[in-house]
């Protein structure tokens, strides 16, 4: 297995190298790989999009045009086109351009945003992609679905309903959450988000949830209480083919696929209280991973682009935080400082960036979170109300 990990990192090493382009001499920041960057955009209205979204990047930090390694243009031109020039500063010259077209004028500049930070992190850019989460706005706890910047919002269900702890699938097509509005008690569904079908994946009697979708979008890790209490299980998308993993007196919850698909993590309170937990998903024994860091630990997500990596929600003093667990290491650490609670946690597709929601006793307000540096910005603003339980795919 360890050969494995290895290979996996080496591989991993060297696709991240062959996006990246050769910058010269890089001054990188401590060892959070933040590269110092200057960007100036010549896109009108555009302007202040792309100046959020590389602004919540932290392996990006804005400097003047002197002190920065990089510089980036962006420029709206003829055809409803946006063109992204980075330039070298040590010495000074063209790295790359791109000019994008083909959709609306502000995803072109996310996805010029994108294309700036695979060549400048070697990572992939998270800005084009999409969040599924619950809101009360309205009075209710119902599913949406948004872009990242609150741009594009659409209302999934309209139940007056609890809707809870949605997931969204790696191809960003289907949701699957958690919803009391057939019967009053959680059963678990998917809704297709081209038609707007909803279908019940599992519906037995007692707890019917979690949900989370493998990598390979092939199967499904959810909770089941219909043994009497709550087990993890897996099934197929459409909720066939149901395999029972765990086999405990404890309760179990909140599984996360490992990025192979080989493995699953959840939370179990076999302990007394809830701690992080292993299983093949082809069975065998549960193995607890020793966090070493709370005697309350749940809402695991492994990170989809590192197998040493897992965050997870720890109990803080009288709150909660997030923070990552390393299996190379065997230690934790807290990377949320909130002066409320930071539950919640979901991995951006970078391997770098999460999601987690701030909650205080009034307020809940989704943050994207640099693991690298521990830098937060909110996404958003309380005016559109209480958001929170974020899912996200590319």
């Amino acid at each position: 297995m360890k050969r494995a990990f290895l290979f996996f990192l080496m591989l991993a090493c060297l696709a991240s190298a062959q996006r990246s382009l050769d910058l010269g001499t890089i001054s990188r920041l401590g060892v959070a790989k933040t590269v110092p960057v200057y960007w100036d955009t010549k896109c009108g209205t555009l302007a202040p999009l792309i100046d959020r979204a590389l602004g919540m990047n932290g392996g990006l930090l804005k400097v003047s045009p002197d002190a920065a390694n990089v510089l980036l243009e962006f420029r709206e031109i003829s055809g409803g086109k946006v063109e992204l020039v980075l330039l070298g500063t040590k010495p000074k010259r063209v790295l790359y351009e791109e000019q994008f077209q083909g959709g609306r004028p502000g995803y072109l500049a996310l996805e010029a945003c994108n294309r700036a930070v695979e060549k400048i992190l070697g990572i992939p850019g998270f800005y084009t992609g999409k969040i599924a989460f619950i809101s009360d706005r309205t009075g209710h706890d119902e599913l949406y679905i948004s872009d990242l910047f609150f741009q594009n919002i659409r209302q999934i269900t309209n139940d007056k309903a609890l809707a809870a702890s949605p997931r969204l699938s790696p191809d960003g097509r289907a949701i699957n959450y958690t919803g009391y509005y057939r019967s009053g008690y959680p059963d678990l569904y998917r809704v297709d988000l081209s038609s707007g079908r909803r279908t019940t994946i599992a519906g037995f009697r007692g707890l019917n949830t979690g949900g989370s979708w493998s990598p390979k979008g092939d199967l499904i890790a959810l909770v089941l209480s219909s043994s009497g209490n709550p087990e993890i299980y897996l099934s197929d998308p459409q909720g066939g083919k149901f395999r029972r993993l765990t086999h405990t007196p404890a309760i179990e919850a909140g599984p996360s696929f490992s990025p192979d698909c080989g493995r699953v993590v959840f939370a179990s309170d076999l302990p007394g209280k809830p701690q992080l937990y292993v299983m093949d998903v082809t069975g065998g024994p549960m193995r607890r991973l020793a966090t070493n860091i709370s005697n309350y630990c749940a809402e695991p997500v492994w990170n989809p682009r590192d197998p040493n990596q897992i965050a997870f929600t720890a109990g803080v003093g009288s709150g909660f935080q997030v923070a990552l667990y390393d299996f190379t290491k065997h230690t934790s650490k807290i990377l949320t400082h909130e002066a409320g609670d930071a539950v919640e946690p979901t991995w951006l597709n970078d391997g770098r960036h999460l999601i987690y929601t701030a909650r205080t006793s009034g307020t809940r307000q989704l943050t994207v979170l640099d693991t690298e540096t521990d830098k937060a910005t909110p996404l958003n603003s309380f005016k559109f109300g209480r958001a929170y339980q974020a899912s996200f795919a590319k």
